[in-house]
């Protein structure tokens, strides 16, 4: 086997691997097959296709794509789809960049409208923070510590509850007659008083009011 149809038959191997693809071919596809072309066409030239076809129908195949190539496209053509290949590679890929570019911009504005929501809706909050009045204090309910004996007795009376004061002092031991006869002043925390109340059915806010309202006696 020559040198010259090793070379060939590894051309027409490459090339025929190249025709099997689907078509269009590629203009890389195209250009492999022009650059490999050369043994195949040397072949042809010296008259040797007759004696190889026998031996390897691959170069039968690839000589055979390579002369109807010659017969329908020069190289000005090769060279025009190779052109036209990268024209249309170069426009796919500014149209990518362009759609990247619309993709991003509304990304951008999709941010921008989020931003502008939000810091209107810190101004919203921020405007009744400002507009917040805090409602009064609650005071804390009026108390009386001491009331005199004149107040007491008034009070209760009105209250319609001196008799049964003055019934259960009766009852009760010689010290609590003493305090309630003679003392000059009533306090709140006597404990006989707290005793007493509880004995008549009062609360503690029942009584705290009797010590308001006799206050003002």
């Amino acid at each position: 086997m020559t040198q010259e149809y090793t070379a060939a038959l590894s051309s027409a191997k490459l090339i025929n691997a190249i025709l099997l693809k689907p078509l269009p071919l590629s203009a890389t596809d195209i250009l492999r097959i022009e650059a490999n072309s050369s043994h195949l066409k040397s072949v042809v030239a010296n008259g040797l296709v007759g004696d190889m076809l026998p031996i390897n129908t691959a170069i039968a195949a690839a000589t055979a794509a390579i002369l109807a190539h010659d017969k329908t496209g020069s190289a000005a053509e090769i060279a025009a789809l190779v052109s036209a290949d990268l024209v249309t590679e170069r426009d796919a890929a500014v149209a990518a960049v362009a759609k990247s570019k619309v993709d991003s911009d509304a990304l951008v504005k999709a941010a921008q409208d989020a931003l502008a929501a939000s810091e209107a809706k810190v101004a919203q909050l921020q405007a009744q923070i400002d507009a917040y009045t805090p409602p009064a204090p609650i005071a804390p309910p009026a108390t009386v510590a001491v009331i005199s004996m004149r107040q007491a007795r008034l009070v209760l009376n009105n209250a319609g509850l001196l008799q049964q004061v003055e019934a259960a002092v009766a009852a009760a031991d010689v010290s609590t007659q003493i305090e309630w006869e003679y003392a000059v002043e009533l306090r709140r925390d006597w404990p006989t008083l707290t005793a007493m109340a509880a004995a008549l059915g009062l609360t503690d806010v029942q009584l705290d009011d009797l010590f308001v309202q006799a206050a003002t006696l």
